[in-house]
């Protein structure tokens, strides 16, 4: 008797565990990042680039979504490298139900300080961006 139960008792400890757990497991990725000068009415990038003038006054990067279900959210999170020290600038969250290109934005008055420029990007919890855009400014 002491045998059938034993498997019985883990069984339910193991099922007791799993619905005590929360599990985010999504297939939604962001599948390319594009920096990039401008971008058209659908996000999708116009003149890429990865370097800017410190004269230029706005930065795009489009990324292009895959394999989202309803209410998907991307973290996006943009920091600034001067070469000694990295601060964040921005963070921004969007909720997205289909596979699409989305886009970010940092525009200054006076032009952008010389520097390296990260634009992350993180489905829902995730603590590893899916990508990044790396720009530079000289």
């Amino acid at each position: 008797m002491r045998k059938k139960i034993f498997p019985l008792v883990l069984a339910l400890l193991f099922i007791m565990i799993l619905v005590g757990c929360s599990f985010n497991i999504s297939t939604a990725n962001v599948k390319e990042v594009y920096p990039c000068k401008s971008v058209d009415a659908d996000g999708k990038p116009v003149d890429e680039t990865d370097v800017f003038s410190t004269t230029d006054t706005v930065m795009y990067v489009s990324a292009l979504t895959a394999n989202v279900p309803d209410d998907t959210i991307v973290r996006i999170v943009w920091k600034y490298n001067d070469g000694s020290e990295e601060y964040g600038i921005d963070e921004i969250e969007l909720t997205i139900d289909e596979a699409r290109y989305i886009q970010t934005h940092l525009n200054v008055e006076d032009g952008f300080p010389v520097g390296t420029y990260l634009a992350e990007f993180y489905i829902n919890d995730r603590e590893e961006p899916d990508k990044v855009a790396t720009i530079t400014v000289k």
